[in-house]
């Protein structure tokens, strides 16, 4: 048993706005589900509910150490319970897929997951064939007492907002295969519309996780300062991950990503064998653009040797401009 399931919470800020989120909802006789990672905070916080609201008994736990039949049955429980309030504790890799549980209208992160996708996955859980009522989602946030200084929370819910837009507004256009690219830019079958472009940090762009979502970072750079671009296939593009146009000049681009203030050691033999490829369809440059501060010095003398065009993680902020920049040079 807690001693102070009122007092507890007074310890972390971003528990205080929980509980507020938390009182209103049971004011409204509604349930929730609640997403926390920690396995050790899921219990107590388990209890301090059950204490706090007089629930009959302790609200339902979903993790990874419960079984599939088990995980079955929590469901059915919590879905077949007659209306009123009560909340169901969940892991975010647990409960991102699989669960419908339509009874809840709403979803508290209590503790954040760094892929937005995995959130949305979590949201999901209530948003499903089913659903009667509004799904309210809830993320406390705790700031610091002094405004103008960032607290952990306010600059992940920064990062996340900002992949979470990049991923919606991105236009994501047709994969290419060589045998399409004479067509690519016919306006009759452009797939583009217009984005809005969030510049990042450098820091930020070693949290972005898979390579693929710096690609989409730097194809919506691109495409702001006025390229066309396209995404090549991923089983399938011989060392070239965006076909940029602008103007009459079309370039190849390898996207390279480091997680860390380190020099690229990769890529520039990369987007040479890809020219091979694609040299029927004369590209006009090759670039290698990449989030790291600096190359190796045996791929500067790579890409002197072969005009490879290498933008670097200074440019970060402005990709499109800075690939324009080196493109009046040549």
């Amino acid at each position: 048993m807690v001693d102070d399931p009122y007092g507890y919470p007074n310890s972390s800020a971003r528990l205080v706005q929980f509980f507020k989120i938390l009182d209103e909802i049971k004011l409204r006789d509604e349930k929730a589900l609640i997403f926390i990672e920690s396995l050790e905070l899921q219990p107590i916080l388990s209890q301090i509910l059950k204490e706090r609201y007089s629930l009959p008994k302790l609200p339902l736990i979903i993790n990874g150490k419960i079984n599939g039949k088990e995980r079955q049955r929590f469901v059915n429980e919590f879905q077949e319970e007659e209306k009123g309030f009560n909340v169901m504790l969940i892991s975010p890799k647990a409960g991102g897929v699989g669960l419908t549980l339509t009874a809840a209208n709403n979803v508290i992160h209590l503790e954040r997951w760094w892929n937005p996708a995995v959130e949305d996955q979590c949201n999901d859980r209530a948003y499903r064939i089913g659903q009667k009522n509004d799904v309210n989602i809830y993320t406390p946030v705790a700031k610091h007492p002094l405004n103008e200084i960032p607290s952990f929370d306010i600059v992940l819910d920064g990062i996340l907002t900002k992949k979470r837009a990049l991923a919606e507004s991105l236009f994501i256009p047709s994969e290419l295969t060589p045998e399409d690219f004479s067509s690519a830019f016919n306006p009759t079958n452009s797939t583009e519309r217009n984005i809005t472009y969030f510049p990042i940090t450098l820091s930020e762009s070693y949290s972005l996780g898979t390579g693929e979502e710096f690609e989409d970072y730097v194809a919506s750079g691109l495409f702001s300062s006025g390229f066309t671009v396209r995404k090549t296939k991923k089983s399938w593009d011989f060392g070239c991950d965006l076909i940029a146009k602008k103007d009459t000049s079309i370039i190849l681009c390898q996207i390279k990503q480091v997680m860390s203030d380190k020099a690229l050691s990769e890529g520039v033999e990369e987007i040479i064998s890809a020219n091979a490829r694609y040299a029927s369809q004369e590209p006009n440059a090759l670039a290698l653009i990449t989030n790291a501060k600096k190359i190796t010095r045996s791929q500067m003398h790579l890409a002197k040797e072969n005009n490879v065009i290498i933008v670097l993680g200074d440019s970060i902020s402005n990709y499109g401009l800075a690939l324009s920049e080196r493109l009046n040079q040549i």
